[in-house]
Formats: C-alpha cells, structure tokens, sequence
C-alpha cells in the first residue's frame, strides 16, 4: 500500500519524489532512524507504531510535528475525520497534533447471532464486556 501511495503521488508531479524504503520491523525503523538523525541523515518521513510515540514525542529537535508541516504545505488537519482516542494519542498537550495516525488499529468486535441463537444466548445482545479471566487458570 505504502509503494502504491508514492507511486500515484510520484506520477501526480514531478517536483518531488518519494522513495519507500523498508528498514525492518517497526522497533528496527525507529531504531535506525533515531541513529540516522544522530549522524546528520534522518529520513523526511518515517512510520512509527504506537509504542513508539512517546520515544518520538519526547526525541526534542528529531521530529517535526505534522501539524506544522501540514500547515508550511496548506493542508489542514481534520481531527473530524478521526476517532478521538486515536488523534488524541498523538496530539501534545498544547492541543497540537505531533504525528499523523496513517493506520492506527481500533478493535473491532463481532459474534456470531446464529451461535447464540444455539446456545440459548439472546442474539441481539452482545456482550458488554469481555468476561475476567484468571492467569493461570485454577488447576
């Protein structure tokens, strides 16, 4: 998906040109572009997961908040568009988006009606809550 975004992006101009690079798992990525702004050669952009946020956020003079690179290229940021928790994770507390949620994961819950209907269980009310469970479980 990643090279078929710069692909069109890429093919839309010719100003500029973006070249994807894979640098491993996330935990290698951050890891290397860390060392690579370290020695004067940080990528433009880079993805980074979840965990990463906080590394990033507290990197002071490594990253650019999207926010301001969105603003410097005319674009705005529609926080609309988001899920709150999700474009809460990456705003400061001063209200400014850091980093821009490309794919972050929501959980999504789905069941089966028929399997309730089997068991006996109302089919048109999910449960509300995960049951607890106990790690280990009694012997």
């Amino acid at each position: 998906m990643v090279n078929d975004l710069a692909k069109q992006f890429n093919e839309s101009q010719k100003e500029y040109r973006v070249v994807p690079t894979y640098k491993g798992t996330y935990d290698e990525s951050m890891t290397a572009a860390i060392a690579a702004f370290r020695a004067g050669n940080a990528p433009h952009v880079l993805q980074v997961f979840e965990v990463g946020t906080a590394t990033m956020m507290a990197s002071k003079g490594a990253i650019r908040p999207v926010a301001e690179v969105m603003r410097e290229g005319g674009a705005k940021f529609d926080r609309a568009f988001y899920i709150s928790a999700v474009s809460g994770y990456y705003t400061a507390p001063n209200g400014q988006i850091l980093s821009f949620p490309f794919n972050s994961s929501t959980t999504v819950f789905y069941y089966n009606k028929d399997a309730f209907k089997a068991a006996g269980i109302d089919p048109n009310k999910a449960p509300a809550t995960w049951p607890r469970s106990r790690w280990p479980p009694p012997s």
